[in-house]
């Protein structure tokens, strides 16, 4: 009998080889096979599909059943791929002054693809605590892994740990943002949480462990000083004499008492 290929979706020459021919059945062979040969490109292609027909001979007996026809469908092996974050909770401290955040490109890597990115303020605010960013990533035909760098602010100052976000969405190309992470198949998002560094940390703890102690003696020679000068303004009673040197001598207490004031007023400033 003989066979040959019919063009449907897919283009002879291009995704499959045409053929031709005859199969030959000799006694006691009850199957053969047709080969049609599939030709491999880099194109992003959905399903297509060809026929292969099968048509009887002039001469002879032999006739064919119901199925004369058989269509191949060729899968397309060359995808795009999907978008998803290396790592989808990433530290930093606050000092380094910069984040690193990778987003890498899975399953495929065929064709240009590209997609939009944006940090989205959390705990973590934007410009005061990083420098907000946006833009678009594209991936060019097996190119898998692309970089956002994100700024973050050193405002030296004691806080906690605050976070924010880099997002992912709009994926170009084919593409799309894999289902299995943070955000589902319509988005991709990393976290970002901004370390206070240990070493300020240590450092601010040990000034103000100083600084309690200078408090507190403060506080004692405040409290001392005040007693001694509650004990020289008190007046104990006694003669009329008395009362009028008392009343003489509260000037030169007063002043004593200003003295001893400013003497025990400190101001400490303290920088990290």
């Amino acid at each position: 009998m003989r066979y040959s290929t019919k063009a449907g979706t897919a283009t002879a020459g291009v995704d499959y080889t045409d053929v031709s021919g005859e199969l030959t059945f000799f006694p006691g062979q009850s199957f053969a096979s047709i080969k049609v040969p599939i030709l491999d490109d880099d194109e992003v292609e959905g399903k297509e599909t060809f026929t292969v027909l099968l048509e009887a001979p002039d001469k002879g007996q032999l006739m064919l059943g119901e199925t004369k026809a058989c269509t191949v469908t060729i899968e397309d092996n060359d995808t795009p791929g999907d978008f998803r974050f290396e790592r989808e909770y990433v530290a930093v401290k606050e000092s380094a002054g910069r984040v690193t955040c990778t987003v890498v490109r899975v399953g495929g890597s065929a064709g240009t693809v590209g997609c939009s990115y944006a940090t989205r303020e959390k705990s973590a605010k934007a410009g005061s605590d990083f420098v907000h960013s946006e833009g678009v990533l594209t991936f060019g035909p097996g190119v898998t892994r692309k970089e956002v760098t994100i700024e973050v602010i050193d405002d030296a100052e004691f806080e906690k740990d605050e976070t924010f976000q880099l997002v992912l969405t709009e994926a170009t190309g084919g593409a799309a943002f894999t289902a299995d992470t943070d955000g589902g198949s319509a988005r991709a998002i990393c976290t970002i949480k901004i370390l206070n560094d240990e070493e300020r940390k240590t450092l601010l703890n040990l000034m103000v462990s100083e600084l309690d102690l200078d408090v507190d003696s403060i506080k004692l020679a405040g409290s001392s000083y005040w007693e001694q000068i509650r004990t020289c303004l008190d007046f104990e009673g006694g003669s009329c004499v008395s009362a009028l040197l008392y009343v003489l001598s509260l000037p030169f207490k007063v002043r004593v008492r200003v003295r001893v004031r400013v003497r025990v007023r400190v101001r400490v400033r303290v920088r990290v």
